[in-house]
């Protein structure tokens, strides 16, 4: 998490006044779904613009979406003249889309990205292939996914997560908590001054093809008529538990 952390105070102290990370899976009965991993930040109102440029070139407003399965079927003649090896990263981006919208007058900056899994293993393999979109030569691919880099936000992969139609679970990887173990936690807590840390938030949504019975995680929130949880909390709280979003999720049969 010390990644993550310096690199949101650095941008929320620099432009904005608050940032929230999202992070929201969405399954289907057959353990297929659509993972989203966003940042909506909201800046201060005032002096420059905090807009992204293009190309060197500053955009008062960006309001885009890419999908990227349409762009490989409509660029497919020249993805044919790449080498096989590129060819495959291109490829394993079929299942990507990309939101971004950035208002300078109003100094807000949001951006998304979707990625529809098949099942639990497939789901697993997302910040492997957000690798790949960020070496893509589009501008707008190369700043949302830079904007939401594996190393600093997808916390997805800092657990195990199982599914069936009777419960669900989330649960800390050994080596996640191995890792927590190991590090200097007074330092990486220390880099973050105790009143900037609900400025940066993070929530985690899950939500279920079916009714929840009962949940373990005292933080949850149940939301979407009950088939769906929240948990939330800010980014000091949760750098400083390896466990702070595990929970057990039963359904009604």
């Amino acid at each position: 998490m010390k990644g993550l952390k310096i690199l949101f105070v650095l941008i929320v102290l620099g432009f904005f006044t608050s940032c929230e990370i999202i992070q929201e899976t969405r399954f289907n009965p057959d353990g297929s779904g659509v993972y989203s991993l966003g940042i909506n930040m909201s800046g201060k109102g005032t002096g420059g613009s905090v807009t992204p440029t293009l190309g060197g070139e500053a955009k008062s407003e960006i309001d885009t979406l890419i999908v990227f399965s349409d762009f490989l079927e409509s660029k497919k003649d020249s993805i044919a003249k790449l080498s096989k090896e590129e060819q495959e990263k291109l490829k394993a981006l079929k299942d990507f889309s990309v939101y971004m919208k950035s208002d300078s007058v109003n100094k807000d900056f949001k951006v998304k990205i979707n990625y529809n899994f098949k099942d639990l293993k497939d789901l697993d393999t997302f910040s492997d292939k957000l690798e790949n979109l960020e070496t893509q030569n589009g501008d707008l691919a190369k700043m949302s996914s830079g904007a939401v880099g594996k190393e600093n936000l997808d916390l997805n992969s800092l657990y195990d997560i199982n599914f069936s139609q009777n419960k669900f679970s989330l649960k800390a990887k050994p080596e996640a908590l191995a890792e927590f173990e190991k590090k200097d936690k007074k330092a990486e807590n220390d880099s973050i001054p105790k009143e900037f840390a609900d400025i940066i938030k993070i929530k985690m949504r899950y939500v279920f093809p079916y009714k929840i019975k009962s949940v373990s995680n005292k933080k949850a929130e149940i939301i979407e008529d009950s088939k769906g949880i929240e948990i939330k909390g800010n980014i000091l709280d949760i750098g400083k538990d390896p466990r702070f979003f595990e929970t057990e999720v039963e359904f009604f049969k």
